[in-house]
């Protein structure tokens, strides 16, 4: 452990230092952007950029009248002392409003706007109480807040038609005299909405003042990190605030994104804690073979982009593993934004693995204030199953009613309690147990607790945050536990030069990750097709006295295990070390020209461990005991480093603003592993890669570097026409040098029409947005030139394999072309927001494999080929019905549709599958050429020409020979997120529901529980009278009837007739529903703390619609292209509990 501290400590320090030789020596190259002046009479919406941050009020004051349209109003003698007050402001762009907020904290004086005319005058102990034309009889007192519980100074508190009032002192008290009967109290300041209270018979009134969203221009991080007006941009680009993503948490955070954002699908596999979460945006990219999750979004934080890997790729029906997805690794409670840039347009700067989509997080910074600030969050979640397998309960183990202790399915008797001698020799009633499953599963938790620590003043900051994690999954001695700890500081180094550096360590322990699909490790998977009979309580002891497994049926040894013994005998542990670093120089040349450099790396460091346990016993056979059993170990290292820097160039010519950028980025991957396994174990107990009879050990590394220059302008007319261009060109060492030099350019345009015209009243705000755009994406390394698998074969001797895949050493990139068009819209002063964006985007010269004739001596060749193209259409809607000063009720609707398709793949290939036949017995999920993406084929009923289903001569329906007959489609009509949020005072309440309507998928547990006679769907006809509506061959009809039995034995199993296990994938849930009380500050004041809030959570609460029974329809082992299908899936689980947060 000290040895594995000493090399973190070691490797963390050389970064470090890397990164910091590195910026030393581009420091003198870089150049930065001070922004520009902005005409508006909102001192919200207003932003002006400050030479330096000690300044008297004086110089404050001169400064925004030069750089703006306000005017200051002062009576200079008067005043003369607070004139040359010091005020400590952060230099660079802030709000007016922000800046005057600071001034009067730190010079006690107040502000009064009049349209760009803005009066000074000084905040007294005589503004306490104001002239009074009103009988004062009673005494009413109070404190008025920001957002952030700080107090608000000068805020103008008035009785409602009258001039008698007060004003706020330094901390933001007041005292007023009022009437016996009351009235309405009027809370006022500039940049904030005023707020009007009934005093009825209340004597103390406290007071939270929002930001006025009618001046307020919404700032948004682009790409790069630039945060930029959001009405400036040309592209469709959705904010997430951090609070949202950890106020109902799960152990993935990318979950809790699920029905936020349109146009973006969040697919949970069944898998536990720590299982994948995949994410598409508009659709991902695509084919997109290669290395496992290309087909998502890239993930950058803080200006870094971090490895997404993607483990939940398998399409394999007979076993697959999921370890998680590497964006999990991010600490929720350190995200400060989130932001989905969707089209390729938005992410053009990014390279190549923008294409499908980029997720930009900001993470939290120190903050300014006297002493620490410190805050705690803790919550404490339970999970449920929330849709479980629609199993029957009436019929016993056994075939065509007669109990046969060696059958494995569940067509024997009905159970009435009968004694039989079961599969333990012993003689017992026959039962059956409707909450077998529920008894065997434990209750999962998860319980968080995090710590945040900040402080700082005008020169530097910082921040300490530290969260742990303590998950337990529904499978007996499943488990999650993660430490997550982020320092970050900034420093102000000179009035000019300014460094932010950051790291973040993660340490993730999962043990016995479930396994899914097809495996024979897969509880659920067993459980679904076991004679109901037979349940959990019977197979526990788990060992008999010879240490061999006890197996409910013998001669299935090696395709079923016992469900104790899964848990308890056999496991897998892996073990994640992630590291995340940044460092980032800004200098300040001039006020129009300033650079930054940037230097971040990502390290991943993995220990994985997988035992099959000696002791599943053949005891029909060889009578060996060892059977299945192995050990596996794997060492995985990848590291990923990325150096930037930006020079920006500003300048203001009349009413042309003109920012010119120009940028570049070095990427550098490498990956290492070693693993190596040891086939039956020699010994019971003894894991060790020495002892086994088929010990193989592997190694596998890989490296590869990208270098890109890129360049962008932003060039803004008026404040209301933004035109963007960017140009990039990226250099890749996966490509061969005569193609490894590939560019794409981009171009967006803003119109914002309510500030170039007069509209209607009507309209508070309108825009028409515009963007084309071109994004590439190549290799993984070394897939140029073919190479040849050295390995042991029969009597161990070495032996050399030829390829499968015919590579081409001059294949190229793929592109994808797409453009975007929108309008946003406020109405009724804001109050409702329309967002609307209409896209496409075609990809072409996409890589990926086609078939080859066996003469070849290839398998496949991989070839740049084939034209998919999405069109999609994208809506969100928001609103405020309700808003007084103590009630609000914010509504949020977004809708999205996605449709591809497939319009070219290659000369001669009409078909390319995503989901092939070595992996599935049942059906094909294909690419075909002129078709929508992912049609599902599968076997029909065999059918003569009229289409009748044709049975044989005892009236058991017949499967067709091949899979071919067209079953259905992954993709989805529409999605929708309806979200609302209620806050009554110190109450907040609130539910988010998400609907996902259309498209298919294939039920492979339905199928082979219909075959095993385990659904509830086979209980009718068991003693007969099922009559197939069909023909004979002859043609005639059919008159025979036959058993549940017979019908499900003939169309269910592993190649079942497909169309009666097609399921609509439609569903309507309660995603998530909250609710909290923060504490009045009249009850904290006497206490340690600043602030107390506690709620109430969940998450997954209800299914409100489906039309599967048993089957939750989000439920998948597979985030890949191939989508469409669960097998053996884990319950999907409904989470549950409370909150708590703290501030000291």
């Amino acid at each position: 452990m000290k040895l594995k501290l000493i090399n973190a400590i070691t490797m963390i320090t050389k970064y470090s230092i890397y990164g910091l030789l590195f910026q030393a020596l581009f420091l003198n190259m870089l150049l930065a952007n001070t922004g520009r002046a902005q005409k508006n009479v909102s001192v919200r919406n207003v932003k002006v950029e400050l030479n330096s941050d000690d300044m008297t009020v004086n110089d404050i004051f001169n400064q925004i009248e030069e750089k703006s349209d306000f005017r200051f109003a002062i009576d200079k003698a008067d005043l003369a002392s607070e004139l040359k007050q010091v005020v400590n402001i952060d230099a660079g762009k802030n709000a007016v409003s922000d800046i005057l907020l600071q001034v009067s904290k730190d010079s006690k004086t107040k502000f009064r706007q009049i349209n760009n005319n803005i009066t000074v005058s000084r905040l007294g102990l005589e503004d306490k109480e104001v002239v009074k034309t009103v009988k004062q009889e009673r005494t009413v007192t109070g404190t008025v807040t920001d957002e952030d519980n700080q107090g608000i100074p000068g805020v103008n508190v008035i009785l409602k038609g009258t001039t008698s009032g007060s004003v706020t002192d330094n901390d933001g008290n007041y005292v007023i005299s009022l009437p016996e009967e009351g009235g309405t109290l009027m809370f006022s300041f500039i940049g904030m909405s005023t707020q009007e209270v009934v005093v009825g018979s209340r004597s103390l009134i406290d007071i939270v003042l929002l930001q006025d969203a009618t001046q307020m221009s919404e700032i948004i991080v682009s790409s790069l990190g630039i945060e930029r007006d959001k009405k400036s941009l040309g592209y469709f680009a959705q904010e997430i605030k951090g609070e949202k993503i950890v106020a109902a948490r799960e152990t993935n955070f990318l979950n809790n994104i699920s029905g936020r954002v349109a146009g973006v699908d969040i697919q949970k596999t069944g898998n536990g804690p720590g299982g994948t979460t995949g994410i598409l945006i508009r659709g991902g990219g695509g084919f997109l073979t290669g290395a496992p999750g290309k087909n998502q979004p890239l993930f950058v934080v803080d200006g870094i982009p971090i490895d997404n890997y993607q483990t939940a790729t398998s399409t394999n029906e007979y076993g697959a593993t999921d370890n998680g997805n590497g964006a999990q690794h991010i600490n929720p409670d350190d995200i400060e934004t989130m932001t989905i840039l969707k089209g390729p347009e938005a992410a053009a700067l990014y390279g190549s693995r923008g294409m499908t989509g980029v997720v930009l997080i900001t993470t939290k910074k120190g903050t300014q204030g006297k002493g620490l600030g410190v805050s705690y969050s803790g919550s404490f979640t339970f999970e449920d199953p929330l849709v479980m397998p629609d199993m029957q309960n009436e019929y016993a183990q056994g075939a065509n009613g007669v109990y046969d202790v060696v059958s494995t399915g569940s067509w024997g008797p009905k159970i009435s309690g009968q004694t039989v001698t079961d599969w333990t020799g012993s003689d017992n009633p026959l039962t059956a147990d409707e909450d077998d499953l529920v008894n065997y599963l434990q209750a999962g938790s998860n319980f968080t607790n995090s710590i945040n620590v900040t402080g700082g003043n005008d020169k530097a900051t910082f921040r300490l945050g530290y969260t742990n994690l303590d998950s337990k999954g529904l499978i007996p001695n499943s488990t999650l536990k993660r430490n997550m700890i982020t320092v970050r500081s900034t420093a102000k180094l000179t009035e000019k030069f300014k460094a932010d550096a950051k790291i973040s360590y993660n340490n993730e322990k999962v043990a016995n990750r479930p396994e899914t699909s097809g495996s024979i490790n897969n509880i659920f998977a067993g459980y679904i097709t076991r004679p109901r009979n037979v349940q959990f309580q019977h197979l526990n002891p788990w060992m008999d006295d010879n240490g061999s497994m006890v197996n409910w049926s013998p001669i299935s040894f090696n395709t079923r295990r016992n469900p104790h013994w899964v848990t308890n005998e056999d496991s897998n542990e892996d073990n994640t070390d992630r590291i995340f670093t940044m460092i980032k120089l800004d200098y300040t040349f001039a006020p129009w020209l300033k650079a930054f450099a940037r230097y971040g790396s990502d390290f991943r460091s993995a220990q994985r461990e997988d035992t099959k346990a000696y002791g599943v016993y053949d005891e029909l056979g060889s009578q060996t005991r060892n059977n299945g059993s192995n050990y596996f170990a794997s060492n995985t290292r990848s590291t990923e480093t990325n150096i930037d820097f930006l020079v920006t160039a500003s300048k203001t010519y009349g009413d042309l603003n003109i920012a010119l950028n120009f940028g570049g980025n070095s990427r550098h991957n490498t990956f290492f592993e070693t693993a190596g396994s040891t086939g039956q174990l020699d010994l019971p107990g003894v894991y060790n890669l020495s002892f086994g009879s088929f010990n193989r050990p592997q190694s596998n590394k890989a490296e590869s570097r990208i270098r890109s220059l890129y360049g962008f302008a932003n060039l803004g007319f008026k404040d209301y026409l933004f035109l963007d261009l960017t140009y990039r060109n990226d250099w890749s060492s996966n490509l061969s040098e005569d193609v490894w030099s590939f560019s794409y350019p981009s171009a967006s345009l803003s119109f914002v029409l309510s500030d170039a015209v007069v509209l209607p009243s009507v309209i508070s705000f309108a825009k028409l947005r515009g963007a084309i755009s071109q994004g590439a994406s190549d290799l993984d390394a070394y897939q140029l030139s073919p190479t040849y698998s050295i390995g042991r074969g029969f009597l161990n001797v070495i032996s050399t394999s030829t390829p499968s895949i015919l590579f081409d050493p001059k294949i190229k990139p793929e592109f994808v072309t797409s453009n975007e068009f929108g309008l946003d819209l406020n109405l009724l002063n804001n109050r409702i927001g329309i967002e609307l964006a209409a896209y496409s985007k075609v990809i072409t010269d996409q890589i990926i494999q086609l078939p080859v004739p066996g003469a070849t001596g290839y398998q496949f060749k991989m070839i740049n080929a084939g034209e998919v193209e999405s069109k999609g259409f994208e809506l969100m809607v928001s609103g405020s019905p309700v808003q007084t000063s103590d009630f609000q009720w914010n509504i949020m609707i977004n809708y999205a549709t996605n449709e591809m398709v497939v319009n070219k793949l290659d000369d001669g290939i009409e078909r390319l599958l995503l989901q092939g036949d070595e992996s599935s017995r049942a059906i094909r999920i294909v690419a075909d050429e002129g078709e929508p993406f992912g049609n599902i084929y599968g076997r029909d009923f065999q059918r003569d020409d009229n289409g009748n289903i044709v049975v044989d001569d005892a009236g058991i329906p017949l499967k067709a020979a091949e899979k071919n007959s067209f079953m259905g489609n992954i993709q989805q009509d529409f999605t929708m997120g309806f979200i609302n949020d209620f806050t009554y005072r110190g109450i907040n309440f609130g539910f988010l529901i998400d609907w996902k309507q259309g498209g298919q998928f294939y039920s492979q547990s339905s199928a082979f529980m219909h075959s095993a006679g385990t659904h509830q769907g086979t209980v009718a006809y068991r003693e007969g009278g099922l009559l197939v509506d069909g023909v004979t061959a002859d043609g005639s009809a059919n008159a025979n009837t036959i058993t549940s039995q017979q019908y499900w034995q003939a169309v269910a199993g592993a190649e079942p007739v497909v169309s009666e296990f097609i399921m609509d994938a439609t569903s309507i849930r309660l995603r998530e529903a909250y609710i909290s009380y923060t504490l009045p500050q009249s009850l904290v004041s006497g206490t340690p703390f600043n602030n107390i809030s506690i709620g109430i959570t969940g998450r997954n609460l209800w299914l409100i619609k489906s039309e599967v029974p048993g089957v939750d329809p989000e439920t998948s082992f597979s985030v890949s292209n191939a989508r469409g299908w669960e097998n053996g899936a884990f319950p999907s689980t409904k989470v549950y509990g409370f909150n708590i947060n703290l501030g000291f």
